[in-house]
């Protein structure tokens, strides 16, 4: 599969953009990711060979729009306090909203666009100031769930 995307990241270097690589080495989940001009920024996600969560957090700029490429993706989300879980595959489309606690679980070799647009909020408490703020309750009561449990509840949503 990443053999597909190749010709596209070319396509951005040769337009002079900027390509960011970057591994979990838990997870195994490989990103891709290009910042366009203006501050927009596309993303392939590649989950690992034992799928996983990722980490809860939200934007107070940024809307993340979600487009399933292949395989099975879980969002969860937080709203008052409660916390809700949504499943998606191959075609499936969500977006976050500003300031929405979200978490992103993907199946094995699930495949993953994304796209954040709008104007970032930097957090000076990260590393590099993004517009990513941590969402702990969420991230806690997400990864708490076996990643079986997700596939299970979706399989039986069908």
């Amino acid at each position: 599969m990443e053999k597909d995307i190749l010709g596209t990241l070319v396509a951005f270097k040769a337009a002079g953009l900027e390509i960011d690589y970057k591994e979990n080495k838990e997870t195994g989940e490989k990103r891709y990711s290009v910042e366009m001009p203006g501050g927009s920024k596309w993303i392939w996600t590649v989950a690992g060979e034992y799928g996983g969560w990722q980490n809860a957090h939200f934007h107070k700029g940024v809307e993340e729009t979600y487009v399933v490429q292949s395989g099975v993706v879980a969002f969860a989300t937080e709203m008052s306090g409660n916390m809700y879980i949504d499943y998606y595959d191959c075609g499936g489309l969500i977006r976050s909203q500003l300031d929405e606690h979200h978490n992103v679980w993907m199946a094995p070799g699930a495949i993953v666009h994304t796209v954040k647009t709008g104007d970032p909020v930097g957090n000076p408490d990260n590393k590099s100031n993004s517009d990513w703020w941590p969402a702990p309750g969420l991230d806690a009561w997400s990864k708490a769930m076996p990643d079986e449990a997700a596939i299970d509840a979706y399989l039986e949503s069908l």
